[in-house]
């Protein structure tokens, strides 16, 4: 693998983890976690309760209390850092969910398609081919037979 400067963090190092060749156990994990995606039906299991509470964002007026004019930007580039932790450690909570192994190297494809699956209405499966839908009514029903037709155009051009 090779240490590409996007893959790097500001200190250098990097933010890939190392790839060591994998063993029969990681063989074993990929193709567990590979075929629990082709259940035929996803999780509709609740939320844990980390997963339904909301990250609170702290207000300007709190950041002002905070510190002076000086320590504002700090202040603020914090404030975003915890924001961001916190929804790192969700998407981890989300692998829990659905019982994707944290160490698997599919662990992000994984967590996508359950998601979704879960929520995407194109990925549903439905069983037989899809409900017609049907166009707009037609106006003019017409006429039992070609004579009713023939006297109805007559009177319109009267």
């Amino acid at each position: 693998m090779t240490n590409r400067p996007s893959d790097r963090a500001e200190g250098g190092k990097s933010l890939c983890p190392k790839r060591v060749e994998g063993s029969a156990l990681d063989a074993e994990l990929e193709f567990r976690t590979l075929l629990r995606l082709i259940e035929p039906e996803p999780s509709n299991r609740a939320y844990s309760q980390a997963l339904k509470t909301p990250i609170s964002h702290v207000s300007e007026l709190e950041l002002m209390l905070r510190g002076g004019p000086d320590q504002q930007e700090g202040l603020r580039r914090e404030e975003d850092i915890r924001l961001l932790t916190e929804q790192f450690g969700k998407l981890f909570l989300l692998l829990d969910h659905f019982e994707i192994p944290r160490n698997s190297r599919l662990r992000w494809f994984h967590l996508a398609f359950h998601l979704a699956r879960q929520y995407v209405p194109g990925m549903h499966i439905k069983e037989g081919r899809p409900a017609r839908r049907r166009g707009q009514k037609p106006k003019y029903r017409g006429a039992t037979s070609d004579m009713a037709l023939l006297e109805s155009v007559i009177l319109v051009k009267r």
